[in-house]
């Protein structure tokens, strides 16, 4: 599944007449995958290992994979997305106090992961 295939899905559910909480939870684990897709394009020589296990650790290497004079970017936007990859986990399996994140927390965890996606650009078709 590609970005943009990501980001028709994003919208849909934004416009979609489902269950405002449903809709919450489908774009939480929306914004997992995406996270989850940009893991699985790090680079090899930036990681020990092939894989998506253990993603918060694995994150680090999108900051080493950054260009030189983006890597303070890199650095603040792996730190924000680990929090958020946390965060998510704790709605998907109910270990929050809330059952669902705000339509404020889900815009900043969006714009969050698209700040990430663009440190890792896609290759291929």
């Amino acid at each position: 599944m590609s970005g943009g295939e990501l980001a028709r899905i994003w919208a849909e559910l934004r416009e979609s007449g489902m269950d405002p909480l449903l809709t919450k939870l489908s774009q939480v684990l929306l914004l997992r995958t995406r996270i989850e897709r940009v893991v699985e394009r790090i680079p090899r020589e930036h990681v020990a290992s092939g894989g998506k296990s253990n993603v918060p650790v694995r994150l680090w290497a999108v900051a080493v994979a950054a260009e030189p004079e983006r890597r303070a970017e890199a650095l603040t936007v792996v730190r924000a997305t680990r929090r958020i990859y946390r965060q998510t986990s704790d709605f998907l399996h109910a270990r929050s106090a809330s059952v669902a994140p705000s339509d404020a927390e889900l815009a900043a965890w969006h714009e969050t992961l698209t700040a990430l996606e663009a440190l890792l650009p896609e290759s291929g078709p």
